[in-house]
């Protein structure tokens, strides 16, 4: 895979962590509205996909970092 390839790889992960974010956040704004109007039901509903969004954002931030964490080094780190 050469450097250009694998940037671009990790741009659109990124694309695609803010887009699952940006959804994450509108089924919080939705349930905090059924909360208010007591519509309890609706509001786990919507609670329950945003957690849905949410573990799709951390899985791909997830593969991210174990790309980064692939071809990191170490060299002239002090050791700890």
């Amino acid at each position: 895979m050469t450097d250009h390839k694998a940037l671009q790889e990790q741009s659109d992960r990124f694309e695609k962590i803010a887009e699952e974010l940006n959804v994450a956040a509108d089924h919080a704004r939705i349930t905090a509205k059924h909360y208010r109007n007591a519509e309890v039901a609706r509001a786990g509903a919507h609670a329950f996909a945003l957690q849905g969004h949410v573990s799709n954002a951390r899985e791909l931030f997830h593969a991210s970092a174990r790309l980064h964490a692939s071809k990191a080094r170490t060299e002239g780190a002090p050791d700890t």
